[in-house]
């Protein structure tokens, strides 16, 4: 990497950091580009240069958060295997938590814009939400191939259970502050709930 490039680097990096600050509060709408510029040191021209739009500062953002966030489900939940579905689940929320509680307010605020985007938005940051929210319906998928949930059981709609309580953990801790081990209890006891719901030995008991 030569010396232009390294510092199209350091610039792409500040930039991010400074937008994801200003993302979560004062909030998306309320930012502006010279507001990003000033919060990373650098001209407004220079955010243009990495930047087309407040947008695509957002884009980047959400990609990488989601990256990681796909990153910390997966390795959780192997760490986890052999435990079952519940450990796994668990295991992955956790390390979720524990990743994106620093920057909650960013996690709320991406949700709340997630109503407005556009069409073509969403097209482009859809992989990114998908491939981390993937990984708890592969965690599904794997189980139901074990036996430990019933045949019958719509999994996409698990999947999508299990993403909003972990999302919803995040709403509620705005209002009621949880903390990390708040979060983790509180999604744990859904997720014995939802796959209490969701076992074959439950069916087994009514004779079906």
């Amino acid at each position: 990497m030569n010396k232009r490039e390294l510092s199209k680097q350091q610039t792409r990096s500040k930039v991010l950091e400074a937008a994801q600050t200003l993302f979560a509060e004062p909030g998306y709408e309320a930012t502006t580009i010279k507001m990003i510029a000033t919060m990373a040191g650098c001209a407004t021209g220079s955010v243009f240069t990495t930047f087309k739009s407040k947008e695509e500062i957002l884009t980047a953002i959400i990609a990488d958060n989601y990256e990681a966030a796909a990153h910390a489900f997966r390795a959780a939940a192997e760490k986890s295997r052999g435990h079952g579905v519940a450990a796994e689940l668990k295991a992955a929320l956790a390390a979720g938590f524990e990743l994106d509680y620093p920057r909650r307010a960013l996690v709320v605020h991406q949700v709340a814009a997630s109503w407005t985007w556009s069409a073509d938005f969403d097209a482009r940051t859809r992989p990114n939400i998908q491939g981390a929210f993937g990984v708890i319906g592969q965690i599904l998928w794997a189980a139901k191939a074990r036996g430990e949930i019933r045949e019958d059981v719509d999994l996409d709609l698990l999947t999508d259970q299990v993403i909003g309580v972990y999302l919803r953990c995040f709403r509620q801790d705005r209002f009621t502050p949880l903390g990390v081990d708040g979060m983790i209890k509180r999604a744990g006891g859904h997720i014995d709930i939802m796959l209490d719901g969701a076992a074959p030995q439950r069916s087994q008991k009514k004779g079906v």
